[in-house]
């Protein structure tokens, strides 16, 4: 036990004097990845990040007995409609942005007036950091990717939906997944959307238009029963409603014409255009209280979204800390001097 210890303490001393009679290699080492490290974090673009906080909400449970009591002043019976339930979950959110037609809408949403961030996207200058990166430490995929020859459409993607989708799109799609984020809070129930940028403006609209296109979405998602029931008693509706007022003027034609007959033939065809005009009447109340309760069985179950955080343009940057850059660089710049004043004695390297 006595040995170990011994040879432990020896070489930690040789390991001190080793460090101290190569300090030069040590101090230029680390200076040379320090200067790495600055040159590469003022090539960094400096990120802006904005965010809002929103709360889903089911409009039926705030509104359901003032409804109730209205529909019921009306005559209209809105528990006669099933109480089935479509809500989204908010945990499914972030799945939300990941379908194509969502990402595309993304792209396509503007961030000026002649501005969309696609073309924001695609326009955005290429980085001198950025072409270094791509021959140097992309280069070897860059030259597999000449001889790779995909058994699908080089120029489409497929997604789930059956859509092709182009290359650039796929990339544009893959640049969405770092720029726009969406993160949940299920014991306070709330959603928070994010979007980083390198103009603080644009990040701020950007999340606002994140937020239109999947209100929109989940809108349509859990309305589109209900809007499949009203637009079809509308169009029954309609109908009736041209088959009454067709009825309607039939007897009132009937009688101006035949106001001073009094036989039985003129009674019979008055009490059966009598009998006729009751029955249309009736059916067409009855649809004009179905299309009422469609209009509120939609109201209803229209969810809503309380903002309790506006986004606002940031000032200070989110990213990047170059501090921690340099002080990362550093380290590396430390360590591979030790490799380097240790290299013989890494013997575990040696064949």
């Amino acid at each position: 036990m006595t040995n170990n210890e011994n040879n432990f303490e020896f070489d930690l001393l040789e390991f001190y004097k080793n460090l101290l009679i190569n300090k030069k290699v040590i101090i230029k080492s680390v200076l040379i990845f320090i200067l790495l490290g600055v040159i590469y974090s003022t090539q960094l673009p400096n990120i802006y990040k904005s965010d809002l906080i929103m709360i889903p909400q089911s409009k039926s449970k705030m509104t359901n007995n003032s409804i109730k009591g209205l529909a019921g002043i009306a005559g209209i019976n809105i528990d006669n409609f099933s109480n089935e339930k479509f809500n989204i979950s908010p945990d499914i959110y972030p799945e939300i942005i990941q379908d194509p037609d969502i990402k595309i809408k993304i792209l396509n949403s503007k961030l000026d007036s002649a501005l969309s961030l696609r073309d924001y996207l695609e326009k955005k200058e290429i980085k001198i950091l950025d072409l270094v990166k791509e021959y140097t430490i992309k280069l070897p995929f860059k030259v597999l990717a000449l001889f790779y020859k995909s058994s699908t459409n080089n120029d489409k993607y497929l997604n789930n939906n059956s859509i092709y989708i182009s290359k650039e799109e796929y990339q544009l799609f893959k640049i969405l997944n770092d720029i726009i984020n969406i993160d949940l809070n299920p014991s306070k129930g709330y959603v928070i959307i994010s979007a980083r940028l390198e103009n603080s403006t644009y990040s701020t609209i950007l999340v606002n238009n994140v937020k239109n296109i999947i209100q929109e979405s989940i809108i349509l998602y859990e309305t589109q029963y209900y809007r499949k029931i009203l637009n079809s008693t509308l169009n029954v509706y309609n109908m009736k409603k041209n088959e009454f007022e067709i009825i309607q003027n039939k007897l009132s034609e009937f009688k101006d014409k035949n106001q001073k007959i009094s036989s039985s033939i003129f009674s019979n065809e008055l009490f059966k255009l009598q009998n006729e005009f009751d029955l249309k009447k009736m059916i067409f109340q009855n649809i004009a209280l179905q299309l009422e309760e469609s209009k509120i069985k939609l109201e209803e179950v229209t969810p809503i979204f309380t903002i309790i955080k506006n986004p606002k343009i940031p000032i200070d940057k989110d990213s990047p800390n170059r501090s921690l850059i340099v002080i990362f660089y550093a380290i590396i710049g430390f360590l591979i001097s030790l490799i380097i004043i240790n290299k013989e004695k890494l013997t575990f390297l040696k064949l």
